[in-house]
């Protein structure tokens, strides 16, 4: 949990493959333990303007939303912009 606050700056990164691997780091810290702080930190992933980050960011709301449906339900229409 040391490196929250460095890998959370590098999400506004002007590189986007610098964004997509903190989002991937933000995945890994998730499931070795688990906390919902990075909820907020992911929903601006998921607006991102590069398709890879917005990608990455999908990977882990596909598992959060198996554990806790009722927490994303906000989120249902943007996730069917992204699949358009």
């Amino acid at each position: 949990m040391a490196v929250n606050d460095a890998v959370t700056a590098l999400l506004s990164h002007q590189n986007e493959m610098v964004r997509k691997k903190a989002v991937m780091v933000i995945i890994k810290l998730n499931k070795i333990h688990p906390q919902t702080d990075f909820d907020m930190t992911m929903k601006r992933a998921l607006c991102d303007k590069d398709p890879s980050v917005m990608a990455a960011a999908l990977n882990y709301f596909h598992e959060e939303v198996k554990k806790r449906p009722n927490d994303f339900k906000d989120l249902t229409n943007s996730f069917v912009v992204i699949l358009r």
